[in-house]
């Protein structure tokens, strides 16, 4: 038996058939990342691979075309029948390309091309060189098959001239890139960022001190009086609203980002809060921003503590619906089974947890290293779950 593995371009997901000897076995999707089988499938439709798939209707009208094309070349009969034997006989062969003008419906790359996709030119004059050898080349081509009596295509037909590109690429934007700058500094770009060191320096003398957020919160005030979008990076949630309620008692609104978010017109003079791992922050004047960290903040952490009694190594398999978990971040919850949710278009598979006062947390599998399986001596008697957001599991840390 041997396998043949395909990935139609109408197909969400590539093929894998199954033969033994010359008989076909199975169908089946798989995912290519890793491997695995999918499902099943009946049947499958597979296309030739080729840059055009017609009927006889379109066959016949290219080889209509295809006969004028010899009369405007100065053929007689019998050279136009040599010329044109090979397309009688299979009029998408190899080779055929050039002639795929002479098909009533043709198209070209921007007609499937997003509307708001980017076209980015590497090096212009490179890219504009390359297509003009390759219209050289082309038009050479023509003249030799011309000259030794083989049918050749007209190259407008065939071929969009660089100057009509423009109007193809329609409103879509241009990215142009371009070597490093000369000597001359020609083509530099400044970027002009400042480092946070005044602000950790400034919070290091308030510590100890009742209001120790105070250089903080005067930073993200200043920043909003400018028009900056300031972005503080927590390291987790619970951490992440432990800032949002530390910073509301200085006045600072501070608004929750699933995301990082480049400075718009849409969040100027904000401060946002998204979770991250990031060691150090910046300001970018010339953007508006203010990108500040939970280190720049409290200070890197210390050598990370033991694990802590009570704690097990735990897969997917070792979980029953009801067993209680330990969250690196939110303590200690209860497993309540396996959902799956679309989120932003994308299904997937998610733990249910549950914590103190019915608080729901739904878990990626894919995080699911986050969570332990909690284990006590005495059993579960006597635990408490924890709530989302509370101080308990935090001073347990």
């Amino acid at each position: 038996g041997w396998i043949i593995d395909l990935f139609p371009p109408f197909y969400d997901k590539p093929l894998r058939l199954e033969f033994f000897g010359d008989d076909l076995e199975s169908i089946r999707t798989y995912d290519p990342s890793t491997q695995r089988s999918l499902g099943k499938v009946e049947e499958a439709v597979i296309l030739p691979a080729r840059e055009v798939i017609a009927g006889e209707e379109e066959a016949e009208e290219a080889y209509a075309g295809l006969k004028r094309r010899c009369h405007k070349l100065g053929m007689n009969r019998s050279e136009a029948q040599e010329a044109l034997a090979p397309f009688s006989t299979d009029p998408l062969g190899p080779g055929r390309e050039p002639f795929l003008s002479y098909y009533s419906k043709t198209a070209t790359l921007w007609d499937f091309i997003p509307e708001d996709a980017a076209i980015v030119l590497d090096v212009r004059d490179e890219v504009m060189a390359r297509v003009g050898e390759f219209f050289a080349e082309a038009e050479a081509g023509a003249q030799r098959a011309q000259k030794a009596g083989r049918l050749s295509p007209e190259l407008s037909e065939s071929y969009v001239a660089p100057e009509k590109w423009l109007p193809l690429w329609g409103n879509r934007p241009v990215i142009e890139v371009e070597p490093l700058m000369g000597e001359d500094g020609a083509g530099a770009i400044a970027f002009e960022t400042r480092d946070n060191l005044d602000l950790v320096a400034a919070l290091r003398r308030h510590r100890g001190e009742e209001r120790l957020l105070t250089p903080l919160a005067e930073e993200l005030l200043r920043s909003r009086e400018r028009g900056h979008h300031a972005v503080i990076v927590a390291q987790n949630g619970a951490m992440a609203l432990k800032l949002r309620e530390f910073l509301r008692e200085y006045g600072v609104v501070v608004e929750p980002e699933d995301h990082f978010s480049w400075p718009s017109a849409a969040n100027a003079a904000t401060t946002s809060l998204c979770i991250g791992s990031l060691a150090r922050g910046f300001r970018f004047p010339g953007e508006k921003l203010t990108l500040i960290t939970q280190a720049e903040i409290f200070g890197m952490k210390g050598k990370r503590p033991a694990p802590r009694r009570g704690l097990t190594r735990t897969s997917l398999g070792d979980l029953k619906e009801n067993d209680l978990i330990v969250h690196a971040d939110f303590g200690i919850g209860r497993f309540r089974g396996m959902t799956r949710i679309t989120v932003e278009g994308v299904e997937g598979d998610y733990l249910h947890l549950e914590y103190a006062g019915g608080d729901k947390l739904y878990l990626p599998v894919t995080r699911m290293a986050l969570i332990q399986r909690y284990t006590a001596p005495g059993g579960e008697e006597g635990v408490a779950l924890d709530k989302i957001g509370g101080v308990r599991w935090e001073k347990a840390c």
